[in-house]
């Protein structure tokens, strides 16, 4: 069974709503679940040192997948809080950690093969 340590979603989004489901048919259970309504939004200065503490950066948006290796590619703040960064400047959501891996966003073919 694969390990999240951390899941960070938002209520009434689809894609925290698949990333759930998929939880549920792979048998995870998170350590750690925080929502991203109210007091809790994680801004981007923070979402920025979640990113720089990972290995592997991984960002969904629809069908494009952007891979970041944090040795490896080292991307530019810019580069990264454009891929991380909602509109509103909080992280994007759903986002989950597992080991040093930081999955954010959704894409069905994505969670396998990380998780």
């Amino acid at each position: 069974m694969a390990k999240v340590d951390w899941y960070y979603h938002r209520s009434g989004c689809t894609s925290c709503k698949r990333v759930r489901e998929f939880f549920e048919q792979a048998d995870i259970e998170p350590g750690e679940v925080q929502s991203a309504g109210g007091k809790t939004r994680i801004g981007a200065e923070e979402a920025m040192g979640l990113a720089r503490q990972a290995s592997t950066v991984v960002v969904a948006r629809g069908q494009k997948i952007v891979v970041f290796d944090m040795a490896k590619d080292s991307p530019a703040d810019e580069e990264l809080s454009a891929a991380i960064l909602g509109r509103s400047g909080t992280l994007r959501a759903p986002a989950v950690r597992s080991g040093d891996t930081l999955l954010i966003g959704y894409n069905a073919e994505l969670h396998p093969s990380y998780l």
